[in-house]
Parts: C-alpha cells; structure tokens; sequence
C-alpha cells in the first residue's frame, strides 16, 4: 500500500560537462520514491525563469505532485557546477543565493508533513537562515524525521548539524561525513564505535552510514546490519546515495527488515551508479535480476 512521504529542500540543476541534469538530493529522493509508486509531495521553491520552467516539466513527466513547490520572483533556480573527473568522488560547486534558500513556511505544507509517514529533510537546504526556519518548523510536525546529511563546505556548522540531527529518528550519512562529525567530540574512533557514539548522543533510532563501493551499515539500537558493496562498471555516482535512501525507506515504510532494506538499496545505489545522472528509472525486474545474479556469483 502506498505511503504519503514529504522531501524537503533543495531541487537545482547540476551542470555538466555533458550538459545539465535535474538534481537536488531530495528532489532525487523524491523522484524515485515516486517510481517505487509512494505518494510524494516535494517541499521546494524555483525561480521563475527558464530553469525553473524545465524544471518543473521534468517532474510533471515523473508523475511528482507540486503544490508545495513555491516560486520566486528575484532569486533564480538553484544550480551546480558538477566535477566528475574522478567518478567515484563527484565534486560540487554549489551556487548561491538560490530560490530554494528562500522557501517560506504554508500551512497546507505543515498539515501534509504531520499526516505523512516520512519526512525527507537534508542539512544543505539548512544553509540559509529562511529555509531552516521554515524547517524547525515542520520537524516539529513529522512523525518520522528523516536525515539525510550533506556535508558541502562552507554550508554547515557543527550548531547546524547538531540540531538537525537531535530532530532525527532516521539519520543517513557516508563514511566520510561519519569521521568529519564523530572528529569534533574527540579522537577518531572505529566505524563502528563512532556510529554507536552519534546514536547515542542524539538518540537517533536508526542511523544509516554509506561506504561507497563498500556497501553500508546500519545502527539499530545496539544491532549492527552490514552489506557488502556490488561491483558494477561505474558511470558516475551521482545521486546514488538518494536512490539508496529512498528504496530504502521504501523498503522499511512497507514492512520489510532492516537487512532485506539494506540489501535492496545497496543494490539500487549501485545499479543508479552504471547509468549516467541521478534519477534513472530503475524497475522491480532490473532489481531482482541483479540480486539474482549476484547470489549467483557468490
């Protein structure tokens, strides 16, 4: 049965070498929660200008409900400079001001946040003081708070992250934001012990950690679940952390454990990665036929 999931934040262009792509963490979120058949409703704003109006047809095309999706007369669509010279590690720079600095609290939007099952939220939308206002707010409405930490220099704090992930019940990051954040309370400690440290200290009930070609681990209560990472021919790993989140949040909203969850979205993390950009669609048929054929090559 579908559930009615909110993604709040940023939704931009990242531009390419190649040319530009739609992108934003919880807009890629969004999107394939949408394939997966969840009731979606996308918490944004977009300027009102050309990028805007693509924008815009591109996620009508997916099918992904806007009402909540604000525009703005004076700051323009949010875009990035994408460096993919290194496939593995994508660099971003990430233009500011942009509309969705700007995105102003409604309280259609707070009435849909507190009836839904999940809500989607990351720490670089939080960047300016607008759009994290709007943010406290709606936390306060969720019943099951979603963090999905994004590390991009010069847009965070340790305050920042703090709060935000003292409003988590679900809490993902990658290896390398895990050490950054675990460093400020003292020594470097294991992978392990510095995710039992973060769960701890904010009580978050889940907390998801991703290693790239290395799988992920999950923290719940003093369980850890682990999995492998599955090697595929890498395009580009754009937006494959958001395909990771979403199915599995999917995955876990529809009853399924944790290390059927985790197995899935590894697996959704990695297929996203053979393609090029970050929301290719990815059908229940690609799914099963690579878990099969990597059982097969165990």
């Amino acid at each position: 049965m579908p559930k009615e999931i909110v993604c709040f934040g940023e939704m931009l262009w990242d531009l390419l070498p190649t040319g530009k792509l739609p992108g934003g963490a919880p807009m890629n979120v969004a999107v394939h929660l949408t394939y997966l058949g969840e009731r979606v409703h996308l918490i944004s704003r977009l300027g009102q200008d050309a990028l805007g109006q693509e924008l815009t047809s591109f996620l009508q095309q997916k099918g992904l409900g806007l009402a909540l999706v604000q525009t703005d007369a004076t700051t323009p669509t949010g875009t990035v400079k994408v460096n993919v010279s290194d496939k593995h590690e994508v660099r971003y720079e990430i233009v500011a001001p942009a509309a969705w600095d700007f995105i102003s609290y409604s309280e259609e939007a707070a009435q849909t946040v507190s009836r839904s099952h999940a809500f989607v939220y990351g720490s670089l939308a939080a960047r300016h003081e607008v759009t994290r206002q709007t943010l406290r707010e709606y936390l306060t409405r969720g019943n099951l708070n979603v963090l999905d930490v994004n590390l991009r220099p010069p847009f965070y704090s340790q305050e920042l992250l703090e709060e935000l992930l003292s409003a988590a019940h679900i809490a993902k990051m990658n290896h390398h934001e895990l050490a950054e954040i675990s460093a400020w309370y003292g020594p470097a400690t294991d992978l392990r012990e510095s995710m039992r440290f973060l769960r701890q200290r904010f009580n978050v009930e889940l907390l998801i950690v991703t290693q790239g070609e290395n799988g992920a681990m999950v923290l719940q209560g003093d369980h850890f679940y682990e999995q492998a990472g599955f090697p595929v021919p890498v395009q580009d790993t754009i937006g494959s952390g958001d395909a990771f989140l979403a199915y599995f949040l999917h995955a876990l909203l529809q009853g399924e454990g944790v290390a059927t969850a985790l197995r899935t979205a590894c697996a959704a993390g990695a297929l996203v990665a053979t393609h090029t950009g970050a929301t290719p669609q990815l059908t229940e048929q690609d799914l099963q036929t690579f878990l099969a054929n990597q059982r097969h090559l165990q």
